[in-house]
């Protein structure tokens, strides 16, 4: 793998790093604090800054090169979530039916939870066959934000303001507080993706 690059993103739903090679974005991913490293690259700026858009209700799709880790099913799996309309839902089950076997919902289930692309492969976007929101690997209250953030800015709410800070952090401010969680402590045992 190429020399890997890193970039935070204060966002009210915690620390987001973005790791890149010098080709694509290969993680995107919540943590609890910032680890010193080389520079961020000109590809790792620029995924934090179409996040930074997101957060602030500007952007709906992300244009970024993506080099995810995973089995070919997963791989699969993660590009039907990208094709999710921003501001929509579907179920485990549909992404099951559009990969060609119904029967693969719990499949999708772990896939979506193995996906090393927060935001970017939008796997919140995803609920239960009753419209519960499950199984989201970052907290539920994290998806049940991304949701409401996503519902209010596709209505036409803007809300958001951006702080751009030091350069290793872009922080937006001002998205609704009242379904903002508090970070969670990441269990590091899990290792990486």
């Amino acid at each position: 793998m190429d020399a890997e690059s890193a970039i935070y993103l204060e966002t009210t739903l915690g620390l987001l790093r973005v790791r890149a090679s010098a080709k694509a974005i290969v993680a995107v991913e919540f943590v609890d604090e910032t680890d010193e490293g080389p520079e961020p690259s000109d590809l790792a700026m620029e995924a934090a800054r179409q996040l930074a858009e997101y957060f602030t209700g500007v952007r709906r799709r992300f244009d970024l090169p993506l080099a995810p880790e995973g089995t070919a099913f997963q791989k699969r799996a993660w590009r039907e979530l990208r094709a999710i309309p921003y501001g929509r839902r579907t179920t485990y089950g549909a992404i099951a039916e559009r990969l060609g076997d119904g029967g693969a919902a719990r499949a999708v289930g772990a896939a979506t939870g193995a996906n090393p692309l927060a935001i970017v492969v939008p796997c919140h976007r995803v609920v239960s066959a009753t419209g519960a929101l499950t199984g989201y690997s970052h907290g539920v209250a994290r998806k049940k934000w991304l949701l409401v953030h996503e519902s209010r800015v596709a209505a036409g709410d803007p809300y958001v303001t951006l702080d751009i800070g030091p350069s290793r952090r872009l922080t937006p401010r001002g998205p609704p507080s009242e379904t903002a969680p508090a970070p969670r402590k990441r269990d590091r045992s899990i290792g990486e993706w």
